[in-house]
């Protein structure tokens, strides 16, 4: 049979709370925030309703909206009221310079803020179920609030409440993202992560320092007051150390978050930064320096009578038609070099009036020989010889340009 019908006295038997009070907190404070919850989801505009001047996508757009903003209305409101209750234990804190000796434990108001958290971290899990199950995820959700609810229940059981109430002013960056989650006008990412990093980062490095050395463990339990001597506990220590690799991992991510939002801005106000640079096109090849040795080859054959090396060994027959091929084959070397001194630069065809006949002999004459010999074993078709003086002449070039 239990002593009393009462849910406060039905807590307090069950040993879930050191006393009645702690119990009447975590009561009240369920009922509080429940009732703080259905009153915002209502007078904001958070509430699902059906639209019927709205597409399927967007109503299915505006329900993920709101459910992402329901979610984030116990922990804005938690955030603020534990950021608030922190202030003058963290005031003691560094007033004293680190002397968790000198923290007043103002049991009241530690177990109190204690009842309240735990209050929160149990109806979060159980509206999350019901108004917004996708954002309760199991390490941030299930596995966060489980754990630090087990937490809390030790630090109230040993008389601790005191260094949580301490350490809760890291709920006020988690204040300032739900506030902007609701309003997103008020969002800032850089406030956000150097409220996280001073908080939860610097001033966590700072209490686990303290109630890691053995003052710390000793002076700053809180056991003191129920015992003759002091007694020293591992468990804010062991606590803190708990809470560490999260906040870092949560650090981590929100960096990377800003550095990746900041750049994609960036991107966005000046879109030709994105674009691959275009790799500068090389100089045209008739801007290029030309080398005498070309010039002198082209404008000796143009600037000179025809050397009679280009004369083809034809027969003497009555039946002959040596005259109208070496004609032919005259005329389409001529042609070659006339095309190509137009496509010359105008320094190149001043070079081209000069009268180079001797350099164009020792130059051409091995490759011009080599025709000449191959059109006077009888070769019938001058044309194709013509197309092989034009590829030899074009090997000159090739190789005086190289």
């Amino acid at each position: 049979m239990l002593p009393s019908s009462s849910p406060v006295d039905l807590l307090v038997h069950l040993s879930l709370f050191p006393n009645r009070y702690s119990a009447t907190a975590y009561l009240s404070s369920l009922i509080a925030l429940s009732l703080h919850y259905l009153l915002v989801v209502q007078l904001c505009g958070f509430a699902l309703r059906s639209a019927s001047h709205l597409s399927k996508d967007e109503i299915k757009q505006q329900k993920i909206k709101q459910v992402k903003m329901r979610s984030w209305i116990l922990t804005g409101t938690a955030a603020l009221i534990m950021t608030l209750g922190s202030i003058p234990f963290t005031w003691d804190l560094l007033k004293s310079g680190l002397d968790v000796a000198k923290v007043q434990q103002r049991s009241y108001v530690s177990q109190g803020l204690v009842a309240f958290f735990m209050a929160y971290l149990n109806l979060d899990l159980l509206i999350g179920c019901l108004h917004y199950r996708s954002q309760v995820s199991i390490l941030t959700g299930w596995v966060h609030h489980s754990g630090y609810s087990i937490l809390l229940w030790v630090l109230l059981r040993r008389g601790l409440s005191h260094v949580f109430a301490g350490a809760a002013i890291m709920e006020l960056p988690t204040f300032v993202l739900a506030l902007s989650m609701l309003v997103p006008a008020t969002r800032n990412d850089m406030v956000f992560t150097v409220l996280f990093f001073v908080t939860r980062i610097l001033y966590h490095s700072v209490l686990l320092t303290v109630y890691y050395s053995s003052y710390g463990r000793t002076n700053g339990s809180g056991l003191v007051e129920l015992a003759s001597e002091p007694v020293s506990t591992w468990i804010p220590a062991i606590g803190l150390t708990l809470a560490a690799p999260l906040h870092v991992s949560w650090f981590t991510s929100s960096t990377k978050g800003m550095l990746r939002r900041r750049r994609a801005a960036r991107l966005a106000t000046s879109p030709l930064e994105a674009l691959p640079k275009k790799a500068p096109s090389p100089p045209s090849p008739l801007l290029l320096p030309q080398r005498p040795r070309l010039v002198s080859l082209a404008s000796s054959y143009l600037a000179s009578p025809r050397p009679s090396l280009l004369r083809l060994r034809t027969s003497t027959s009555s039946g002959s038609t040596g005259g109208p091929r070496r004609y032919n084959f005259e005329k389409e070397v001529s042609d070659y070099f006339s095309r190509l001194r137009t496509t010359l630069p105008m320094p190149a065809q001043d070079w081209l009036a000069r009268d180079e006949n001797d350099v164009l002999k020792a130059q051409a004459v091995f490759p011009i020989t080599q025709l000449r010999m191959r059109a006077g074993k009888g070769g019938d078709d001058l044309r194709r010889l013509g197309g092989r003086v034009r590829r030899g002449m074009g090997a000159i070039v090739a190789g005086s340009l190289a």
